[in-house]
């Protein structure tokens, strides 16, 4: 039996990375002994050094993409957190049937900046907020400060969309 080892203190856990890395198709690895990840590449993992290594003999743990269903609802709530009723419009019938992700990409690639700045920011969020979810659950993260980030990223994700419903397309 493996040994469990103890969680990391936030702090010591890059997030950024490990977002970055579930929001790869292919997943990747997780480094519970300092919280540094890893890009997969159809299970096969590269070290630091860029050469491919065993995560089973580097103690790393899978961690798979957000799951296509949670990013499917974070686009769809900031969808239908847009007021104006022809970005809306445009932007769920993107998400109607197969393909929905890059309908939507595309309609965001095609909106006012302001808007297409807000989605980023909302996604970058969103993407932080599922690793640190993974990372609660899999008891990677000082629970009670995985808590605490966790309220805030939903805090500042509601403050996006906030704005999202006060913005006004300008007319040009």
């Amino acid at each position: 039996m493996a040994e469990k080892i103890a969680p990391l203190p936030l702090s010591r856990i890059n997030l950024d990375a490990l977002a970055d890395v579930r929001s790869n198709s292919d997943g990747g690895f997780y480094d519970p002994t300092d919280g540094q990840s890893y890009l997969g590449d159809g299970g096969e993992a590269m070290g630091p050094d860029g050469d491919n290594v065993d995560p089973d003999e580097m103690g790393w743990h899978q961690t798979g993409p957000v799951e296509s269903r949670d990013s499917y609802r974070d686009m769809e709530t900031f969808a239908q957190a847009v007021t104006d009723p022809r970005t809306s419009d445009r932007l769920l019938v993107a998400l109607d049937g197969k393909g929905a992700f890059r309908r939507f990409l595309n309609v965001m690639y095609d909106a006012p900046e302001e808007l297409g700045r807000l989605q980023s920011r909302y996604y970058g969020v969103k993407t932080k907020q599922h690793a640190l979810e993974w990372l609660i659950d899999e008891e990677f993260v000082v629970e009670e400060e995985g808590r605490a980030a966790l309220i805030a990223m939903t805090a500042l994700a509601t403050h996006i969309l906030e704005l999202v419903a006060s913005w006004k397309p300008t007319d040009d």
